[in-house]
């Protein structure tokens, strides 16, 4: 029964991560199981995932990666019943061992230099110590971002 759940619960993931409403996916399960679901059931199967993706983001960190590469993406987001275009920044990590680890996704309306001082600010929270290179593209005033946000951090910048 746990893995029907569980199973369920990926479904529905899946086909609310592919552009499909919450009604939308009460329908799908409803012509597959015999049984609506209401768009409230549905949002309650993703309370789980927000529950993990929520512990993902806020998991400690190692003290020390050689390498963090830095960056945002415009990406077009749901607000209520409109649609705009937010940043998302994602930072990737190389791991002394070289394997890469996403340090974590963090959601702002722009890019700017004081937005990254506070996911800087974040990962020093989270146990980030040491950097010893940032890699990133052109943004205005990343650097002083990067020194402000990085009190702790032994930083290199390229």
């Amino acid at each position: 029964m746990k893995n029907q759940e569980q199973e369920a619960r990926s479904i529905a993931f899946e086909l609310y991560r592919s552009g499909l409403t919450t009604e939308q996916v009460g329908n799908v399960f409803g012509e597959i199981y015999g049984s609506h679901y209401s768009s409230s059931q549905v949002s309650r199967m993703f309370d789980t995932a927000r529950e993990e993706v929520g512990a993902w983001l806020n998991r400690p960190l190692e003290p020390y990666y050689p390498i963090v590469m830095i960056d945002a993406c415009f990406i077009p987001t749901r607000c209520g019943d409109s649609v705009s275009k937010e940043a998302y920044y994602t930072l990737l990590a190389v791991r002394p061992d070289r394997r890469r680890e996403v340090l974590g996704v963090y959601n702002y309306p722009t890019e700017g230099s004081l937005a990254w001082e506070s996911i800087l600010d974040d990962l020093r929270d989270r146990g980030l110590e040491r950097v010893d290179l940032f890699v990133s593209d052109g943004l205005n005033n990343i650097e002083d971002a990067i020194w402000k946000g990085s009190v702790t951090f032994s930083v290199s910048l390229v």
